[in-house]
């Protein structure tokens, strides 16, 4: 893990040095990145060629920046400078989310919000303290969506305007909303916005369209701002993760979903979709069944990923992660026969659990 977040943070040298100083040298990132003095030439530091792969394949593309990075006399730059070709200093210049999530998009990458990381990126991006007041996240693998719907709310936060959002499907219409938070919980990214007095949410893996409007939207102030985030924050149990660099490498897991979760992990896990550089994971559907095996850095994630689906989600394997889920189970059958007060609720609930286990 170390190691993948030495990728990373390399990566966002180079962007850094592209902003600052229009350009880096192998010999500057060499001293920076190299423990051993070693003298060998660029060209055969198949390292530095890889992170360079990554900035021209993964990051540059996210900038909107068309340029080539190319090499002269040893120094990597762009045709023009960054600001010039993609309005980088402006409002992607604090919009920094976006590239957080195109490395979160690697497999091999440690997922976002790293602490070190959002640290590195705010030193030179002059992010307003109120804008990160509006995510709210954790770590997991992220599901597939247009990443310019990050840009999208964090442009209608900064001017203050509306945000209009064209959901998926004819069961929603759609609606110029205010946009309160963005929520990052189990990889999935949710809008919450309102609508004169309603609070409403959007999953934008199903948001057909997202665009920021004109339209002023209303001014809150931090307190009540506060105050929601708290609600948000308790009702949907978000957290920050740890620095990256001090969590333990990750687990295989093996998940069965039934049932109400079916169209769920169909959704998350779409084999078709899949695209080389997304999160690794392995899928075997069977008659009315779909088994999901993933990598998990926390065993505690993954049980309540279990359990938010009741008898529709099992855990499969390994032993340790089923017997954690298993005593989670009869936790709660434990503290429903000491809270209930007829028992016909409790002789339902164990008969379930009974069939689950």
């Amino acid at each position: 893990m170390a190691e993948d977040y030495a990728v990373v943070k390399s990566l966002i040298w180079m962007l850094e040095r592209l902003l600052e100083r229009k350009g880096f040298s192998y010999d500057d990132w060499r001293e920076r990145f190299r423990e051993s003095t070693s003298e060998k030439p660029a060209r055969s530091d198949r390292t530095f060629y890889n992170h360079l792969r990554l900035l021209r394949e993964d990051l540059l593309p996210v900038l909107n920046t068309r340029q080539a990075l190319t090499s002269e006399e040893g120094q990597y730059k762009l045709a023009i400078s960054l600001e010039e070709s993609s309005g980088f200093s402006d409002t992607n210049m604090s919009n920094f989310l976006p590239l957080l999530h195109a490395l979160n998009d690697r497999s091999s990458l440690v997922p976002f919000p790293a602490i070190s990381l959002e640290e590195q990126l705010r030193k030179f991006s002059e992010v307003p303290s109120k804008t990160l007041e509006r995510i709210i996240y954790k770590s997991t693998f992220a599901w597939r969506f247009d990443r310019n719907y990050l840009n999208e709310f964090l442009n209608a936060i900064h001017q203050e305007t509306c945000l209009f959002v064209e959901p998926e499907g004819e069961e929603r219409a759609p609606l110029e909303v205010e946009p309160l938070f963005l929520v990052n919980v189990d990889g999935a990214w949710h809008l919450l916005a309102q609508r004169r007095s309603m609070i409403l949410q959007y999953n934008l893996s199903r948001v057909k369209s997202l665009r920021a409007t004109d339209t002023p939207s209303s001014r809150r102030s931090g307190t009540e701002l506060q105050v929601l985030r708290k609600r948000i924050e308790l009702n949907w149990g978000a957290s920050m993760v740890f620095d990256p660099e001090n969590v333990h490498p990750a687990e295989k897991l093996t998940i069965r979903y039934r049932g109400s979760a079916l169209r769920y992990a169909r959704e998350r896990f779409d084999s078709q979709l899949r695209q080389p550089n997304d999160p690794w994971f392995e899928r075997k559907d069977s008659d009315g069944e779909i088994e999901i095996t993933f990598m998990t850095d926390a065993y505690y994630e993954a049980v309540s990923e279990c359990l938010r689906w009741g008898c529709d989600a099992e855990a499969v394997s390994p032993p340790d992660f089923r017997q954690a889920w298993i005593v989670k189970l009869k936790g709660l059958s434990e503290m429903l026969a000491s809270i209930s007060q007829k028992s016909q609720d409790r002789d339902e609930f164990c008969t379930a659990l009974t069939t689950v286990l």
